[in-house]
C-alpha cells in the first residue's frame, strides 16, 4: 500500500488509474463536523440493510475514482471515520494533483478507543493547546477523552485547593465538551474520589475526612507527611464527594464517569485500621467504592473505576453493580494482562484495557516499553473480550515530558485499538512525519 493511513484500514485496494483531486477539498474537510453533511464532492450512501450481517459501529466503505468520492456507512461514526481517512489521503496528492483510485473497507477492533491525559500533576494545557491535541486524537480515530483531575477543576467553595493550579472552569469544560463532540469524541469526566487526594488533604480544612492526617509510610518505604486517601468510614467523606459530583457532572454530556479508586496508599494505615484488620481491606475498599458508584448512578451516569485494588480481591468482583466498567491498567512491558483479563472475563465484567504511553517520569520516553505494553494490552483485551482501550499519559512527579514525547504512544495505541496487536508494527515514524509534522514525503 503506497498510501499512508493511520490507523491502517482493514482493506485497501489501489486501482491502476489516477484521479484529479480537488485541493480545496482538504479545506472543506477541516470544517466538517461529526454528524454533519459531507463536503462538496463527497457523496454519503446509506449502507443497505443486510439481514445476516450487522456492520460494526464505525465501519465504512470509502471509494474514490474519476467518477467521484463515495462513502457507504450505516452510522455517523462510520461516515466520520471515512472523512478522517480521506483527509489523510488528500495530504498525499502528487505533483500533478492526482491520487490513485482506491477502495477502502474498514472497521475498528474496539468500539471504544480513548485517551486519558493527566492534567493534575502539574501540566494543565491551555485551551488552544488542548484543542490542538484533540484534533490530533480525533484524526487517530479515538472516540473518547478523559482529563484526569484531582484538584484542577474550579469547584465552588474549594478555592483554597485549586486557586494556584490553573483549573478548568465549568464553562471551560462545556467548551471542551462541544469541541470534542464536533470531532467525534466523547469527553468523559475523570475525577479521583478515594486515593490520590493529596492536594485536598494537605489542607487543615480537610483533615477530618483524611485516612491518615498525620502522615503514613507509602509502599516504597517513604514517609509522607500528609494523607493521600479519604477516610471511608467517615460520613463526611461522602458528603464531600456528593458536592464534587454535583459541581462537576452537569458540565459533561457523557454517559460515563471515571471515579478513579486506584492506589489508596494509606487505606488501613490510619483511621480505618481497625475496620480493615477486622473486616478485610478489600471489603472496606469495595464498600466505599460502591457508595460512590451509587451516587454516580443516582445522577444518571455509568461509573468506571481502576482495577488495581479489586484484582487483589477477585472474589469481590461479583459485588459490584453489573453496569460498572472496570479499567484494567498496567504500564510495563511484562504487565500480567493475561492473568488479569482472564479474571475479569471469567467474572463477566465489562472492562477496558489501559496501557500507557511510557512517557512520564522521563524526558524522552521509553519507546520499546510502550510498544510491548500496548501490544500486550491489546492482545489480551481482544482475546478476553474487552470492550475498549484507554491509553493513559500520566504526570507523575511533574509531567516533565513534552506532549511530542507522548505522540508515538498515542499513534501506536490508536493503531492497535483499531487493528489489534499488529497495529504496533506500522511505520509510526512515517505516519507521524506525514500527519503530525506535515512532511508529505514522510522522511
Amino acid at each position: 500500500m503506497s498510501l499512508c493511513i493511520i490507523p491502517r484500514p482493514a482493506s485497501v485496494e489501489e486501482g491502476p488509474g489516477r484521479w484529479l483531486a480537488d485541493r480545496d477539498l482538504s479545506d472543506s474537510l477541516d470544517v466538517v463536523h461529526f454528524g454533519g453533511p459531507p463536503p462538496t464532492g463527497v457523496v454519503f450512501i446509506n449502507a443497505a440493510d443486510n439481514p445476516t450481517t450487522t456492520p460494526a459501529a464505525g465501519s465504512y466503505h470509502l471509494q474514490a475514482d474519476a467518477e467521484g468520492i463515495r462513502v457507504q456507512a450505516s452510522d455517523d461514526k462510520g461516515r466520520w471515520n471515512a472523512m478522517i481517512t480521506l483527509r489523510q489521503i488528500l495530504r498525499q496528492i502528487d505533483a500533478h494533483g492526482t491520487l490513485p483510485e482506491f477502495s477502502i473497507v474498514d472497521s475498528p477492533l474496539f468500539p471504544e478507543r480513548g485517551v486519558m491525559l493527566d492534567i493534575s500533576r502539574t501540566r494543565v494545557p491551555t485551551m488552544d493547546t488542548l484543542k490542538e491535541l484533540i484534533d490530533i486524537w480525533s484524526e487517530l480515530k479515538y472516540n473518547s477523552l478523559q482529563l484526569y483531575t484531582e484538584h484542577t477543576f474550579a469547584y465552588p467553595g474549594h478555592e483554597k485547593v485549586w486557586k494556584d493550579a490553573s483549573p478548568y472552569t465549568g464553562e471551560d469544560i462545556e467548551t471542551i465538551d462541544e469541541y470534542c463532540r464536533e470531532r467525534g469524541i466523547e469527553l468523559i469526566p475523570n475525577q479521583n474520589t478515594f486515593g490520590h487526594m493529596e492536594r485536598w488533604l494537605r489542607h487543615p480544612e480537610y483533615h477530618d475526612i483524611a485516612e491518615a492526617p498525620d502522615g503514613f509510610v507509602d509502599p516504597w518505604g517513604m514517609f509522607r507527611d500528609h494523607a493521600s486517601t479519604l477516610d471511608p468510614s467517615n460520613p463526611k467523606s461522602m458528603t464531600f464527594l456528593k458536592d464534587l459530583l454535583d459541581s462537576l457532572l452537569p458540565h459533561f454530556r457523557s454517559r460515563y464517569v471515571n471515579i478513579g479508586g486506584d492506589e489508596p496508599f494509606d487505606l488501613g494505615k490510619g483511621r480505618s485500621r481497625e475496620r480493615c484488620d477486622k473486616e478485610g481491606t478489600g471489603v472496606v475498599y469495595l464498600e466505599f467504592i460502591n457508595k460512590i458508584v451509587d451516587e454516580v448512578e443516582r445522577r444518571g451516569k455509568t461509573p468506571q473505576f481502576w482495577a488495581d485494588i479489586i484484582l487483589n480481591y477477585p472474589e469481590l468482583l461479583k459485588d459490584i453493580p453489573d453496569d460498572v466498567v472496570v479499567m484494567n491498567w498496567g504500564y510495563e512491558s511484562d504487565h500480567p494482562f493475561d492473568e488479569e483479563t482472564r479474571i475479569l472475563a471469567e467474572s463477566g465484567r465489562v472492562f477496558h484495557v489501559c496501557p500507557g504511553t511510557s512517557s512520564w517520569n522521563s524526558l524522552a520516553g521509553r519507546w520499546d516499553n510502550a510498544l510491548e505494553n500496548i501490544r500486550a494490552a491489546v492482545k489480551w483485551g481482544r482475546d478476553r473480550g474487552a470492550s475498549g482501550l484507554l491509553v493513559t499519559d500520566w504526570g507523575d512527579n511533574g509531567h516533565k515530558q513534552q506532549y511530542v514525547v507522548s505522540m508515538p504512544g498515542w499513534f501506536a495505541a490508536a493503531s492497535a485499538a483499531w487493528n489489534g496487536p499488529k497495529g504496533t508494527d506500522e511505520d509510526i515514524r512515517r505516519a507521524m512525519q506525514i500527519h503530525l509534522f506535515g512532511n508529505e514525503q514522510g522522511k
